[in-house]
């Protein structure tokens, strides 16, 4: 049988399936879909690949199963991709801290005090911190469908509409559709008050917003 390609090859999924053979060898690979959550073909292309590197030995047991070893080579590799995943997401944290300071530092020099944003993700959380540090207030987290909900303090809301006591700006925190939440928060307040730090990789607007209220 042909044996399926690994054409993307995830660390992350890479550093699960070495870290799952670590815990337990004797695991079937119908087994470590079901951990893992995905196809069986997907785990089989993985472990394909990961004893072609020299990850892994496979070694035949009675009833017709496998068992799998981490050979040295496998360690190392696990130990790597372990401290490279580790240290992105520090990087990913830290340049996210950068952005949204100079966005709250930005509306804080415009005399914008009352922030709202938009999107429930882990940028919300940075933002928190960021807010306090450059002395602006989080009024609310808009996300739709939200119902009375909060994060510590502030108030998740459904709308602009429901932000208690108003807001002057937004930021955007949105990670599933940041430009879509860019577009119609821009529409609705214009860009100037608006602020899509570049971590999130939105595209210059137009000049003009369809849309956009006039002042």
């Amino acid at each position: 049988m042909k044996k399926r390609a690994v054409s993307r090859k995830d660390p992350r999924v890479i550093l699960e399936l070495l870290e799952s053979i670590h815990r337990d060898g004797c695991g079937s690979q119908r087994e470590r879909a079901s951990e893992f959550g995905v196809a069986l073909g997907l785990v089989n292309a993985y472990v394909n690949y990961c004893v072609k590197k020299g990850y892994i030995r496979v070694k035949k047991i009675p009833a017709q199963r496998y068992s799998y070893f981490l050979t040295p080579k496998g360690f190392t590799e696990k130990s790597r991709l372990a401290l490279a995943l580790i240290s992105s997401s520090f990087r990913s944290f830290r340049q996210a801290r950068q952005d949204y300071t100079v966005a709250f530092q930005t509306f804080k020099a415009a005399g914008f005090t009352r922030v709202a944003l938009m999107g429930m993700s882990e940028l919300a959380e940075v933002s928190l911190i960021c807010a306090t540090e450059s002395d602006v207030e989080i009024v609310g987290i808009i996300q739709s469908g939200a119902t009375d909900a909060s994060f510590g303090k502030v108030p998740i809301i459904a709308s602009f509409d429901d932000v208690p006591g108003g807001f002057d700006a937004v930021i955007i925190t949105d990670l599933m559709n940041p430009q879509a939440s860019f577009i119609k928060a821009a529409q609705l307040l214009g860009p100037a008050r608006v602020q899509a730090p570049p971590i999130l990789g939105i595209p210059p607007l137009p000049r003009e917003i369809p849309g956009e209220a006039a002042e």
